[in-house]
């Protein structure tokens, strides 16, 4: 038996490892070498390796924040789900992590370090400092400089020193920081840059990110767990970035791919291990190389496993069993800008989020959605079909509702038609006329609001679900508390994992994930550019367009808003007659009260 301490060469859960488990976990030696640890540790590619010193910096004169010392950190990096743990996981035994922790030690006063901050050169000086307090600084590839003076937050990295706030000291904000040393240059964004959108990605922010409860930093007084500022596992465009990703675990599809190709996607939880050819991801169109060209859209099936422990994704119907997890589609792309460290490296933005439950719908990219078409919890993984565009927008005023052909782009001959007539159980339920409000739900279902209550309508079998309506009160968790639960305005799937609700002159963004309201916010606060253009308020409807871009109605007009791009209005206010072929001669030139592209029940 062999123990070994503060290394990733092996799984850092057990002190003691067989040297079968050693052998096993190590860089292949040969049928003919010896089965030692001398040999192991001899043979191991330390190109595999890096190493790390942590250690606390005490600003003289200040107070200490922590009781941080040497044995807690080093649990933080050999813990199970600690940080050593984490790179050997992500990386599918590619990358390991070494490791010291040294005590507490005073380097400078906070007048040496601002001194230090203003001419840019922080990280030289702290070496500097620590090499004079006789700590081994040149031993070590990368130097975690732990601030301990209550004032620092989060952290920063550059290509040698991560410097983070003792305060935030928590194995989520360590391993982001360590991803950037890794070669992970940017954050997860959902649409502008640094908003660190991705829930399901390490590089990215969320309320579901992986704090260690067995890790609560020490501090002088009891307090409780801080709030997570970074997310679960890694995503796939990220482990390509870091070259973790073998090209044999990713389907790469043209992005012209033909309706119709099918991909069967195994949880990504991590980058599988040099001898394990599974597919984590699918890629339609080439990596980009440059700022110009056209973003490469990824796709990846995330299930509550590993350090996607938080991911959710869509409980059974009555709220009970396991979650199935759930599907991201991202784009890569050059950011011209880029991040502090690299600019012009990649960056990943969220396009769109569904749960994986059989008929869910991604966004619309490249003229296709990906559907579920197979979800198997035993693999686990999901087939993914890709179908062509959703054809049809749905837009409903008073008692009658229109259908839009997207393809064609006019509205259909025999419209407008009662919705009591055409939109089972509707008429029976209240919801015959006057709606306030309609969120398609992953091209499935449709909730439909009016007044204080709401309906789901199940597209797949065309009719009001039994047991509704309901009251928003309730139901939707923050809506009526924060003045949302009756009488909308207008709502919408934003498809990154959001929905966004609008009243008067402002709005509300609900993660659909965690049941989770946050707000309210002004429109003009939120919305950059509608104060200018005069949709500051009583928005009538917001039709997401699946092309990267969405129509918000108000009156006689309407105006398009980029849903990718940052969040921003694309041209001016128009009126929606004639612009939209056939709504004025139906009587929806004005007025249109509720809107939603989905497939049509007949589908």
């Amino acid at each position: 038996m062999l123990t070994l301490r503060n290394c990733s060469f092996v799984d850092p859960t057990t002190t003691y490892t067989s040297m079968a488990v050693l052998a096993r976990t190590s860089p292949r030696l040969g049928p003919s070498r010896p089965w030692s640890a001398r040999a192991l540790i001899d043979t191991r590619d330390r190109i595999r390796v890096l190493r790390v010193g942590v250690l606390v910096v005490v600003i003289g004169g200040l107070a200490r924040t922590t009781t941080v010392d040497p044995d807690w950190l080093d649990r933080l990096f050999s813990d199970r789900h600690g940080v050593a743990a984490f790179v050997r996981q992500m990386s599918g035994g590619r990358r390991y992590l070494e490791w010291q922790a040294f005590p507490a030690t005073t380097l400078m006063t906070l007048a040496e370090k601002d001194d230090l901050l203003a001419r840019g050169e922080l990280s030289k000086g702290t070496r500097d400092a620590a090499r004079r307090a006789g700590i081994p600084v040149d031993a070590f590839d990368h130097w975690i400089w732990v601030t301990d003076e209550g004032l620092s937050s989060a952290g920063s990295t550059t290509d040698n020193d991560s410097f983070m706030g003792a305060k935030d000291f928590t194995v989520s904000v360590v391993t982001h920081e360590l991803m950037h040393r890794l070669g992970v240059d940017g954050h997860a964004d959902a649409s502008v840059a640094n908003d660190y959108g991705d829930g399901c990605c390490i590089m990215g922010v969320y309320q579901r990110s992986f704090v260690n409860p067995r890790l609560p930093i020490p501090v002088p007084a009891p307090q409780p767990m801080p709030a997570p500022i970074a997310g679960p596992g890694l995503s796939a465009p990220y482990e390509r970035v870091a070259g973790w990703l073998a090209p044999r675990n990713v389907a790469a599809l043209p992005l012209d791919a033909p309706i119709g190709t099918r991909v069967d996607l195994f949880t990504q939880s991590g980058a599988p291990t040099e001898d394990d050819d599974r597919t984590v991801a699918a890629t339609l169109g080439s990596a980009p190389a440059g700022p110009g060209d056209p973003a490469q859209l990824w796709i990846e099936y995330r299930q509550a496993r590993g350090f996607d422990a938080g991911v959710d994704g869509a409980p059974a119907d009555d709220g009970a069993g396991p979650r199935a997890g759930v599907i991201h589609l991202s784009r890569a792309v050059i950011d011209p800008a880029g991040a502090a460290l690299n600019p012009g490296k990649v960056r990943t933005f969220l396009v769109s989020t569904a749960p994986a439950v059989v008929g869910a719908r991604s966004h619309e990219f490249a003229g296709r959605t990906a559907r579920v078409e197979v979800v198997s919890t035993e693999q686990p993984l999901v087939r993914i079909v890709l179908d062509p565009p959703v054809r049809y927008a749905y837009l409903f005023k008073g008692a009658t509702y229109v259908r839009y052909d997207r393809l064609s782009q006019r509205t259909d001959a025999g419209y407008p038609l009662p919705i009591g007539t055409y939109w089972n159980g509707m008429a029976a339920a209240g919801f015959g006329a006057d709606l306030d409000a309609a969120l398609p739900w992953f091209g499935q279902q449709v909730y439909f609001f009016k007044g204080s209550s709401y309906v789901r309508y199940d597209l797949r079998a065309d009719r009001v679900e039994a047991g509704y309506p309901r009251p928003i009160a309730g139901s939707w968790p923050g809506l009526a508390e924060a003045g949302f639960g009756a009488d909308l305005d207008a709502a919408v799937n934003w498809g990154d994992g959001y929905a966004y609700f609008f009243k008067g002159d402002q709005y509300l963004r609900y993660h659909i994930v965690t049941d989770r309201a946050s707000g309210p916010i002004s429109l003009v606060a939120g919305w950059p550019g509608l104060g200018a253009a005069g949709f500051d308020r009583d928005i009538d409807a917001c039709l997401p367009w699946y092309d990267g871009k969405a129509y918000l109605f108000r009156g006689d007009r309407y105006l398009a808003y980029d849903m990718l791009g940052g969040g921003a209005v694309i041209g001016q206010p128009t009126p929606i007659d004639p612009a939209w072929p056939g709504l004025g001669p139906t009587g929806f030139g004005s007025g249109v009260r509720a809107a939603f592209c989905a497939p049509p029940p007949e589908a």
